[in-house]
């Protein structure tokens, strides 16, 4: 639970198939910011403790949005074996 709003967050940014918009964006009007800058390292203590924070969290983002793609994709599965594929027509078919 303690990571529940981080993949809540992660949910809200990602583009719906159906929409081609984020949660985000519809809502908003824009994607709120969540990219670090992982390459700088720092001295002081409590800098490091950011900087170790920061980490965490874009690998904590890397598995919600994994894990949210391997839904999907598992949903897709499901509904997929369902449908029927769509007949060939070639032109001067009578439908």
């Amino acid at each position: 639970m303690d990571y529940l709003f981080l993949a809540e967050f992660a949910g809200n940014n990602q583009v719906s198939n159906t929409t081609s918009l984020s949660l985000f964006l519809t809502n908003l009007g824009y994607h709120p910011r969540y990219d670090f800058e992982l390459d700088i390292r720092v001295d002081a203590p409590e800098e490091r403790e950011a900087q170790m924070a920061a980490e965490r969290l874009e690998r904590i983002h890397e598995v919600a949005r994994a894990e949210m793609r391997y839904a999907q994709m598992r949903q897709a599965d499901g509904a997929d074996r369902h449908c029927m594929p769509a007949p060939a027509f070639q032109p001067g078919d009578l439908v």
